[in-house]
């Protein structure tokens, strides 16, 4: 029965511990990475061009319908606001401020203006990752896990600036992730 316990049973269970182990942090960073996708989309989608702006400076951010200057987004601080609550979690995680659930890669935004009530002004906040390892990941490549410590995920989030008078507003304008 020793014996037994010795070679299989203690095998199998610690392989399932490991797992059970990693499977929860995956499962954990892809939570915390989203999360960190839609604050960053929500804070961008929230950067209006200035009312009063130029017909130029709209122009310059994709809007081309005085109907809907409203709604025109500012791409520069829409990319400017996402990096920064990116930059923000990264800069807690370094200095030691929460558990390192997420090591970002890399994070992008795409700032997309279109002058009309049916289609409207979004933008994409693209998060690529790394889950931080427990020290288990040697063990589980031995059991046939194909991951290793530079294995990158990705994670989308859009946030979008609907049509004026529908939803909570934001400077009057409607605004929703995706």
């Amino acid at each position: 029965m020793l014996l037994f316990y010795c070679l299989v049973s203690f095998p199998m269970m610690l392989m399932a511990g490991v797992i059970s182990i990693e499977y929860q942090r995956v499962l954990t960073s892809a939570r915390t990475a989203a999360l960190l996708a839609d604050s960053a989309a929500a804070g961008a989608v929230l950067q209006f061009v200035p009312n009063g702006s130029d017909v130029a400076t709209y122009n310059g951010n994709g809007c081309f319908d005085p109907d809907y200057y409203s709604m025109c987004l500012d791409k520069a601080a829409a990319s400017a606001a996402a990096s920064d609550v990116v930059a923000k979690y990264s800069t807690a995680i370094t200095a030691k401020e929460g558990a390192v659930l997420v090591k970002v890669v890399t994070s992008s935004v795409q700032v997309t203006n279109q002058a009309s009530a049916a289609q409207v002004a979004d933008l994409t906040v693209t998060i690529t990752y790394q889950v931080p390892t427990v020290g288990f990941l040697a063990l589980t490549r031995m059991f046939g896990a194909n991951v290793n410590e530079n294995t990158s995920y990705t994670v989308t989030s859009r946030a979008y600036v609907c049509e004026p008078g529908r939803g909570e507003t934001a400077n009057g304008e409607c605004v929703r992730l995706k």
